[in-house]
């Protein structure tokens, strides 16, 4: 059960990450888009208030300098499997090249299921995220249902839902770095879930469970994804007279919190460039921690782009990366090379 929860939050963050004031088509994700998230320390994080003009203080929030990037990818539906499954749906994504997503956006964005190279699962009902347009003030509520015999053959879940989508609030969201978001708007989701597992055991043959969770996800103009999401849910699990409940709370940072904080540059030590003045090459060396891919672009002193080159999947260690310029004319050059979570400038000068 928690399975279905999860999934449908990652779909729904995902796609209310797209909104500016109001969602409309043009913001929806498109093939070949990546949308990078981090997890971070729940410590001390709190629900903001709702409203017009609020204001939102979430600079103690810390992300673990271990913690990897979740980054999820949309595909054309028919690179999926049992994208035949789904044929309302029109754009598929996954987070790890197994399981994948199906949705459709038009005047509504609607979750359809999810497979794997195994099975599909397909919403009996499919799960009307939100009406478009949609801003502050305007509600989307929907029902859906679920049949789930993919997971354990010996298993079946069925599953009826509800959910609801409301533009709660609007206003200033201060996040760690010094990075503040003027004019971010709040959407809050609410499902709330119950559904039966049916199972071939004989000592507990039927469990019936509970979902209750709210998601509150910050958008704004500055970026065609999330700012921040929070996530708080409760499960609930019945057998006979046993009863279990547990409860389960995450934040998710997107990418444009990592833009420009002095914490992800290279330190000294990590990152230079020589011989420094260049005539023909220069060498830019520096140190990884953990695998990454990086961009490394050069700009002339008018900020114009001259040259760019990427280098994918790099693995921790130190690199010496020979960087040609004996075709640029003399003059003062700055050497960028940014990934995901660290990036590094150092100036050049051409004789």
């Amino acid at each position: 059960m928690k399975k279905i929860y999860i999934l449908s939050l990652l779909v729904i963050c995902s796609y209310f990450a797209k909104a500016q004031y109001t969602i409309t088509s043009s913001v929806f994700p498109v093939v070949g888009d990546v949308e990078n998230t981090w997890e971070a320390d729940t410590t001390g994080v709190t629900i903001g208030a709702a409203g017009m003009n609020a204001s939102w203080n979430y600079t103690g929030i810390t992300v673990s300098p271990t913690t990897a990037a979740v980054s999820n990818s949309y595909v054309a539906k028919t690179s999926a499997p049992f994208f035949t499954s789904f044929p309302s749906a029109s754009i598929a994504s996954t987070s790890d090249g197994t399981q994948y997503s199906f949705a459709s956006h038009g005047s509504n964005i609607t979750n359809y299921g999810t497979s794997t190279s195994t099975a599909a699962v397909v919403y009996g009902n499919p799960q009307t995220i939100a009406n478009i347009p949609f801003t502050y003030g305007y509600v989307t509520s929907d029902a859906y249902s679920v049949v789930d015999n993919s997971s354990t053959p010996n298993q079946t879940m069925t599953a009826i839902g509800s959910l609801t989508t409301t533009g709660d609030a609007w206003g200033t969201l201060n996040m760690p770095g010094g990075k503040t978001f003027p004019n971010t708007l709040r959407i809050r989701l609410d499902i709330n879930q119950t559904g039966t597992i049916v199972t071939t055991s004989t000592a507990t043959p039927v469990y019936n469970f509970t979902v209750t969770a709210k998601s509150y996800v910050h958008i704004s103009s500055v970026s065609k994804w999330a700012i921040l999401a929070i996530n708080v849910s409760t499960f609930t699990v019945k057998s006979g007279t046993l009863t279990n409940t547990s409860t389960d709370k995450s934040v998710t940072l997107g990418e444009m919190n990592f833009t420009g904080i002095n914490e992800n540059k290279f330190s000294d030590a990590n990152f230079n460039l020589y011989p420094n003045p260049a005539t023909s090459t220069a060498t830019l060396w520096f140190v990884l921690a953990q695998n990454e891919s990086y961009d490394m672009t050069i700009t002339n002193a008018l900020g114009q782009v001259v040259r760019n080159t990427s280098y994918s999947d790099l693995a921790p260690g130190p690199y010496n990366l020979e960087v040609d310029v004996k075709d640029l004319p003399s003059g003062i050059y700055y050497v960028k090379l940014k990934g995901t979570k660290q990036e590094g400038v150092k100036k050049l000068i051409i004789e």
